[in-house]
């Protein structure tokens, strides 16, 4: 399950969870992959516009620079359920996302 709050953003700023006991989940990947023409990111490592995330310690990720756009977001964590939804990063303001992850 995830949740998105905010109009869209500069960036993304979020958490990955385990979804019974809300505890952060280190380690999950998460992949951001532009939806159309108009959404590219603007970071150096970026391969087509993809880029990968992994969550920190306590479940945390943050995205400093992205374009406008649509983003499909793939979340992956070995034992837990994969996950995939459309963000929309309009450029006004930071992107808030809080990700729930169900064991498998």
């Amino acid at each position: 399950k995830m949740m998105y709050k905010g109009g869209g953003g500069v960036g993304v700023l979020g958490c990955v969870a385990e979804e019974r006991r809300g505890e952060g989940i280190k380690g999950a990947t998460l992949v951001f992959t532009p939806v159309g023409e108009g959404a590219v990111m603007r970071m150096a490592d970026a391969s087509d516009g993809i880029i990968t995330k992994k969550s920190a310690e306590r479940g945390g990720f943050k995205i400093k620079h992205m374009a406008e756009g649509i983003y499909k977001v793939t979340i992956k964590k070995v034992g837990y359920e994969e996950q995939s939804i459309e963000v929309a990063v309009d450029g006004s303001e930071l992107t808030n996302l809080t990700i729930q992850l169900q064991h498998r």
